[in-house]
């Protein structure tokens, strides 16, 4: 969960640069790459999605015994 968070931080920080917006091919590229990190969804490959599910699963396998009420 935390790498999914750090991505998404520094995505955002290379957006917030003057120069994010700029209309050279290269620096357009960098930009959706940095959109697809951020914007759920925004490519096939959604490896944000993936992280946080897969971070979900395994929170939930380790406190679900924990919090879940004793049967009956």
């Amino acid at each position: 969960m935390w790498q999914a968070l750090v991505r998404v931080h520094v995505s955002v920080g290379m957006l917030l640069r003057r120069d994010a917006f700029s209309q050279n091919p290269q620096a357009i590229a960098f930009r959706q790459k940095m959109e697809e990190v951020i914007w759920e969804g925004a490519s096939e490959n959604d490896t944000q999605a993936l992280a946080v599910e897969q971070a979900v699963i395994e929170a939930e396998a380790i406190f679900r015994p924990v919090i879940q009420p004793p049967p009956g």
